[in-house]
């Protein structure tokens, strides 16, 4: 095959991906609810009409949404055993909170809590959506003994606390997703 039609190949194939992207059928485009991972076609390795040029990749004709991490695993404190794991996706939206006591999520695993004055919650958060998390205002807050104190402010981020209830709250101006995952232990000593 000869270089001009190797190029005239490229040509038509980069067009045709083009208008595949910009619906060019004709067709009419549809939008899904919420973030969708999806996966790009990219040209193989195309040849120059140049020969002293290296073969290329040619660009994706779409640019992909990032996708955001998963929630930090929980930091365990030194001398506490990990008595259960796990894990919550939230979905909260403007203004909305979500409140919830650790120690039911423990008595919900069927495990033995722990007395308060042993008893550890830890864990990890991360908004998942929107990402990146532009004018996100998330907070974790912790109530106990009758104070409530703000624990945690940003994106994401890990925390360990005793016995309390904890609020997940979106003051932010849209919905978010939140993945957290936790870890219920006893202090040991």
């Amino acid at each position: 095959m000869s270089i001009l039609s190797r190029c005239l190949l490229v040509l038509a194939l980069a067009v045709a991906a083009l208008l595949a992207a910009c619906n060019g059928g004709g067709g009419t485009a549809t939008s899904s609810p919420g973030p969708t991972d999806t996966a790009s076609p990219t040209a193989g390795p195309t040849e120059a009409a140049s020969p002293t040029a290296e073969p290329t990749d040619a660009p994706s004709a779409t640019a992909e949404p990032e996708e955001a991490p998963h929630a930090p695993a929980p930091t365990v404190p030194d001398g506490v055993e990990v008595l259960a794991l796990g894990e919550m996706n939230l979905t909260l939206g403007a203004g909305d909170a979500y409140p919830f006591d650790p120690i039911d999520l423990g008595v919900q695993q069927g495990i033995e809590v722990p007395p308060c004055a042993a008893f550890v919650f830890m864990f990890g958060w991360q908004v998942r959506h929107p990402y990146p998390p532009e004018n996100v205002n998330l907070k974790f807050r912790w109530t106990r003994m009758g104070s409530v104190e703000t624990i945690g402010e940003d994106p994401s981020g890990t925390q360990s606390v005793g016995c309390g209830g904890i609020e997940v709250v979106n003051d932010g101006p849209g919905p978010i997703s939140v993945e957290v995952r936790y870890g219920i232990g006893e202090m040991q000593g």
